[in-house]
């Protein structure tokens, strides 16, 4: 019997250099500024408060950059007693993949199509995983949402129960569900997304209305979260599962410094307080679950069934001409200096599909407005 709506608090633990000046996983990770801890240990704290328990979704492709760094914050999440599951942003791999299959010329966002780059990335993220802990993961997270029937079929042959990288939204617009079964038996559980909205997205802290700039804003946002989970429930049923997306860098979001600079190195006390004022709200009326618990109910949960066929992409190919025209306006514009690129995740997939932008262009980074 289901007594209370279920969420799972996860945070996608990662530390991309073009995100910090310096120091990316003391910074990005573990939030050690000016003194103070503004991190995933920050986030245990409050949550143990609470009695709750966090799931760390870690990526393990990162330790390509940062080795044994890396595992030991792997570690750290697992003597603190939280949740710790993979992680995996593919194109921490272009270099090693490019050495390994040099007979494959797939940009990163075929690969999760690729049974033998799959696999490479499956069998990776689980040799790091294993240098954490005596457990067994049970759920994985591509990076930027991303996975695809190879990637799933993997998993399963591999052991790992569940998948967490659907999002209706992007990088490709998917069917509108709740938490299902594919057709292997893989089990996935979907980025929450509420239909109707204006505009639709994604449960995610630091959505920019849900993020706190003054202390004042708290009420408001427990609102809008109250609001949030009233209608989602009601829209897809009482067993339903709410995934709320976080970052380790979540704490450390400045609108200015990040439009500026690209960095998520400045402390947000007002996120810190709005994170305990969620858990302190929220913690008797919805039960708090990690990924791992989730799969545990199986059929209480898990009653609907989709095959492949039926999360495939439902847009259309733009034209390669439209394309073409942006990528060379983009050239124009862009040569030889550091810029953001804005637009929804699925554009930005498609584009770089079609014309491989990240090579062709002299850009250092991109990042699409709803990569948070």
């Amino acid at each position: 019997m289901i007594n209370k709506p279920k969420l799972i608090v996860t945070v996608d633990t990662e530390a991309f250099s073009l995100r910090a000046p310096d120091n990316y996983i003391k910074t990005l990770v573990y939030g050690h500024i000016d003194g103070e801890e503004w991190g995933i240990g920050r986030m245990m704290d409050i949550a143990d408060k609470y009695g709750v328990k966090i799931t760390f979704f870690l990526d393990f492709a990162e330790v390509e950059y940062y080795g044994d760094e890396m595992i030991g914050v792997g570690k750290y999440i697992v003597s603190r007693g939280h949740d710790l599951q993979i992680h995996c942003h593919a194109d921490c791999f272009i270099k090693t993949v490019n050495k390994k299959f040099p007979h494959i010329h797939k940009r990163y966002p075929d690969w999760f199509e690729d049974d033998e780059i799959s696999e490479f990335m499956v069998d990776y993220c689980l040799e790091q995983y294993k240098k954490c802990t005596d457990k067994t993961p049970i759920v994985f997270r591509g990076g930027a949402y991303r996975f695809g029937t190879a990637l799933l079929k993997k998993l399963k042959e591999r052991g790992i129960a569940a998948d967490a990288s659907y999002n209706c939204l992007r990088p490709n617009p998917l069917p509108i569900t709740k938490q299902f079964v594919f057709e292997n038996g893989i089990f996935e559980l979907p980025v929450a997304v509420l239909p109707g909205e204006n505009p639709v997205h994604t449960l995610n802290f630091n959505l920019e209305l849900l993020y706190p700039r003054i202390k004042a804003d708290t009420d408001r946002i427990l609102g809008l979260y109250d609001r949030f989970f009233c209608d989602f429930y009601r829209y897809y049923g009482a067993d339903a599962i709410a995934s709320l997306v976080m970052h380790s860098w979540s704490f450390c979001y400045d609108a200015k410094r990040y439009q500026t600079k690209g960095f998520l190195d400045r402390p947000n006390r007002y996120a810190a307080e709005l994170f305990e004022q969620f858990l302190a709200r929220f913690h008797n009326k919805i039960d708090f679950i990690t990924a791992s618990q989730a799969v545990q109910l199986e059929s209480k949960c898990f009653s609907k069934k989709l095959g492949f066929a039926e999360v495939s992409s439902l847009y259309s190919i733009m034209e390669s001409g439209k394309l073409k025209s942006l990528e060379e306006q983009i050239q124009k514009e862009a040569v030889g200096r550091q810029i953001v690129v804005w637009g929804r995740g699925w554009i930005e997939n498609k584009i770089v599909e079609t014309h491989d932008i990240f090579t062709a262009l002299d850009v250092k980074f991109y990042i699409s407005q709803d990569d948070f």
